[in-house]
């Protein structure tokens, strides 16, 4: 829509909240979508291993 910004989030892969570091290695930008679909939808985990198969920066830590 005219006017409006597009919208990006950071996720850590790693989540920050089960002692995953900020470093771009765990760090991926995301739609606001995506990012939800991270945390809380039933297909998290292989959305996830998904993302360290496409992004090559994604480091396991």
């Amino acid at each position: 829509m005219p006017g409006e910004w597009p919208l990006l989030e950071a996720h850590q892969a790693d989540h920050l909240a089960r002692k995953g570091s900020d470093r771009i290695t765990n760090a991926v930008a995301l739609c606001p979508n995506c990012h939800q679909r991270c945390h809380r939808s039933s297909d998290r985990d292989a959305f996830t291993e998904g993302l360290y198969a496409k992004v090559g920066r994604l480091a396991r830590e």
